[in-house]
Formats: structure tokens, C-alpha cells, sequence
């Protein structure tokens, strides 16, 4: 075995140690937001699903104006909704081009042969080889 190939080759695929490490720190980096920015909808969520109980209450409920509370406590909703779906559409855009994105980082793998030793191919000989001679054979004619 070839000890300075393999560290060639090693070095070729890692050519420095402070790439993996801001890697790493790129993706705790992309956890924390993730979660930072997951804490922030669950609170503007909690503070829509507020405003249109207040608003259900306030003008339906007390009877003051039912049919303006109605129409403002559907317009929330549905803002909310909407939003919501902006949001989620924008994340499942990103998550779909980090998962296009990835294949393109593995073009190198075409050149895996290239510290391999070329040598001379000799096909290994078949345990079988030439037994089928000693089988009896049986005539396949009618004898008359």
C-alpha cells in the first residue's frame, strides 16, 4: 500500500480544514434561525388568532356591530392565511434549490481513477472450465 497517495489523495479532497469548520458554523448559524424565525411565526400566529378573538368579541358578541366585525375578523384571517402562505412558499424555494445545489458539489467524482496503477488485465481462470467433457451424454435420436 501506497502511503503518499493516499495522502495526496486526502489532501485533494480536503485541502483545508477551515473550510469544514465554516461549513459547520454556516449550518449552526442556519439552525438558529430557523428556529429564531419559527419562535417569531408561532407569535405573530398567536397575535392574529388575538386580534381576531378581540375583534369577534368586541363588535360580534356584544352585538355593537356585528356584520363590520364579522367582515374585519375574516379579513384577518385571511391575511393571515395569505401570509402565511408567502412564507412557507419562499422556504420550500430555498430548501428546493439547497437540494439542486447539492448533486453540482459531487462533479469531481469523474476523476476517481486517476492514481490508479495501470496495469495488464488477466481474466482469472473458471473452476468450471472445460468439465462439461466428463458429463455422460445421452443420445437425443429414437433408436428404431
Amino acid at each position: 500500500m501506497n502511503l503518499e497517495t493516499v495522502s495526496e489523495t486526502l489532501l485533494l479532497q480536503f485541502p483545508n480544514a477551515q473550510h469544514a469548520t465554516l461549513q459547520k458554523q454556516e449550518k449552526m448559524l442556519e439552525r438558529f434561525g430557523t428556529f429564531v424565525f419559527g419562535g417569531f411565526a408561532i407569535l405573530v400566529g398567536l397575535g392574529a388568532i388575538g386580534l381576531i378573538v378581540g375583534v369577534i368579541l368586541a363588535m360580534v358578541v356584544s352585538g355593537r356591530d356585528p356584520l363590520k366585525g364579522t367582515l374585519l375578523a375574516l379579513f384577518l384571517t385571511f391575511a393571515s392565511l395569505a401570509l402565511s402562505y408567502v412564507f412557507m412558499n419562499e422556504f420550500l424555494k430555498d430548501k428546493r434549490k439547497r437540494l439542486q445545489a447539492k448533486p453540482q458539489s459531487l462533479s469531481g467524482a469523474s476523476d476517481t481513477g486517476r492514481f490508479l496503477e495501470t496495469g495488464e488485465f488477466e481474466p482469472v481462470p473458471s473452476v468450471v472450465e472445460d468439465t462439461t467433457n466428463l458429463l455422460p451424454v445421452e443420445a437425443t435420436t429414437r433408436k428404431l
